[in-house]
């Protein structure tokens, strides 16, 4: 029987964006502002600009697993991983088209539902007011994204 509690896993974006998570009802909505995006922006810059090749320690983020379903449910770090998806759709928009279904894949991908039906869904589900717009919005419009989210997050985000 294993007794380990905890497990830690040090994982770069594209194996963070290969599982799925979800964000509980009870977690606070998306609240970061653009001084905490462009925080996190500048740390990782500063990081890649002294040394491109060492990899960077981007913050912790803790997960429950859910022996019912198969999301990771998301007890820390919600902000940050959140940020890290919008992210990750407004790059979409900037990289050439056979980079741009890589993407995709680590915004919205198939799995198996609980019935056993292969469906599409994205790798992060907010469970708040607006939370189902707003993954539409980066999956569907990304060309608008950062303008409709001023829209509906005031300055919560940059420009």
């Amino acid at each position: 029987m294993n007794t380990q509690l905890f497990d830690k896993d040090q994982l770069n974006i594209e194996e963070i964006f290969k599982k799925f998570y979800e964000v509980p009802d009870y977690q606070r909505e998306y609240v970061w502002r653009k001084a905490n995006v462009l925080a996190l922006l500048n740390d990782i810059y500063s990081a890649f600009k002294e040394n491109a090749q060492n990899a960077y320690f981007i913050g912790t983020t803790v997960v429950a697993t859910n022996l019912k379903s198969s999301p990771l449910e998301v007890i820390d770090g919600q902000q940050r991983l959140t940020t890290l998806f919008i992210l990750l759709s407004i790059f979409t928009q900037k990289v050439t088209n056979d980079r741009q279904q890589f993407l995709n894949d680590l915004i919205k991908n198939k799995s198996w539902d609980s019935f056993g039906d292969l469906s599409s869904r994205y790798h992060l589900n907010l469970n708040y007011a607006n939370a189902q717009k707003f993954l539409e919005i980066i999956n569907t419009q990304p060309s608008n994204l950062i303008k409709q989210l001023h829209s509906d997050y005031g300055n919560r985000l940059p420009d």
